[in-house]
Order: structure tokens, then C-alpha cells, then sequence
């Protein structure tokens, strides 16, 4: 599953000199692209994913820096339906509530 955000915080110290109004290059730089740390805590229907279901999470090449893509497996157990709850939290920040997405097995 792919997650877009924004408000995940600041690379400007990690990767990227300009604070805002960067484009995000196509070609990452020689460290690769710089991840959210520490991990978000993604949870689809109740369930955590765990470390190894969260793929990525970074800014997203060729748009503006301070949009966040999120790469996560779905969690074994994770409730199923139309409208399944799912909350991402970064660094103790946990995104609006109300949020649903539909997951079918």
C-alpha cells in the first residue's frame, strides 16, 4: 500500500540544504534518499505493522519536499471491510482521526 502525507517533519540537516520550494531530485543522492526517522507507526485495522512491513518512507522524487510517501504491507490480522481504520503516527504525532481505507483479502 502507498501512503501520501505531509507534515512529517524537516530533512533540510539530512539531505537537502534549501528548507522549502525543493524539488526532490529523480536521481537520489550518493546515501540514498533520506527516511523518516524515527519510523512512522502505521496502523491498518487496528494492527501495527511491523518494522518489516514499512518499505519506505521518505519524500517522493520529482515533487516538492515536504510531501511523504509511505510503503507498507498491510498487517497479518488487520481487520478487513470498506472502511477500515488507519492511522499513521510520526514521532509521537499521530495523523487526524477518521481515517478509513478499504482492504479486501
Amino acid at each position: 500500500m502507498v501512503l501520501y502525507l505531509t507534515g512529517e517533519g524537516d530533512y533540510a540537516s539530512a539531505a537537502y540544504p534549501v528548507r522549502t520550494g525543493l524539488i526532490v531530485p529523480l536521481t537520489p543522492p550518493p546515501s540514498g534518499y533520506p527516511q523518516v526517522l524515527p519510523s512512522p507507526v502505521v496502523s491498518i485495522g487496528g494492527v501495527n505493522a511491523r518494522p518489516t512491513d514499512l518499505i519506505y518512507a521518505g519524500p517522493i522524487p520529482g515533487c516538492l519536499l515536504g510531501l511523504l510517501q509511505i510503503n507498507v504491507k498491510v498487517p497479518v490480522g488487520a481487520a478487513t471491510g470498506d472502511a477500515v481504520p488507519l492511522s499513521v503516527s510520526v514521532d509521537g504525532v499521530a495523523t487526524q482521526g477518521g481515517v478509513t481505507i478499504s482492504v479486501h483479502p
